[in-house]
């Protein structure tokens, strides 16, 4: 039997990674001819016992392990999601809270110079300076509640950029 002049490392990876090695090439070995390599390669899956219901087990077992991986990361990733919600609407509810209050205060406000104004013209006694005076608190109550609800409008704005930064 002529032996082949090919040199080939059996067993030693080709790559650089040590986890990834390739099966030596059938025809540099030794005493094989091309015509036996078919049958070479039949006997030795024979000889190393791997049927194909054993790789449809290693594949159920592969394939379980990922979608279990798969299940574990989406729930997380819901928990998460849920975390970041209750976190956004936590702080809308306290915005708006604080909208509220600021709005109540300024209606109130400004219904109490209303009422003022109404007295003084029951009178028939309004000075001029009333009138401005009057004019000038309602104008600062409307003011301040267009302040609160632009406040309101940019803390939302900041609200949602935050949820999607965290969702990202």
């Amino acid at each position: 039997v002529k032996q082949s002049s090919c040199k080939c490392n059996v067993g030693e990876p080709t790559s650089s990674q040590n986890e990834i090695s390739e099966l030596p090439d059938l025809l540099c070995l030794p005493s094989i001819s091309p015509n036996q390599t078919k049958v070479r390669a039949t006997s030795s899956m024979k000889d190393s016992g791997t049927r194909p219901s054993e790789i449809d087990n290693i594949l159920d077992r592969v394939t379980n392990k990922r979608r279990a991986k798969h299940n574990m990361c989406l729930d997380e990733w819901c928990n998460n999601l849920n975390l970041i919600s209750e976190a956004v609407e936590r702080k809308v509810t306290d915005y708006c809270k604080a909208t509220a209050v600021l709005l109540t205060a300024s209606w109130e406000a400004q219904n109490s110079t209303v009422e003022s104004f109404a007295v003084l013209q029951d009178h028939r006694t309004v000075a001029s300076r009333d009138i401005i005076h009057s004019w000038s608190n309602i104008e600062t109550e409307s003011e301040k509640r267009k302040n609160a609800i632009d406040q309101l409008e940019c803390d939302l704005m900041i609200c949602e950029k935050e949820r999607i930064e965290k969702a990202s």
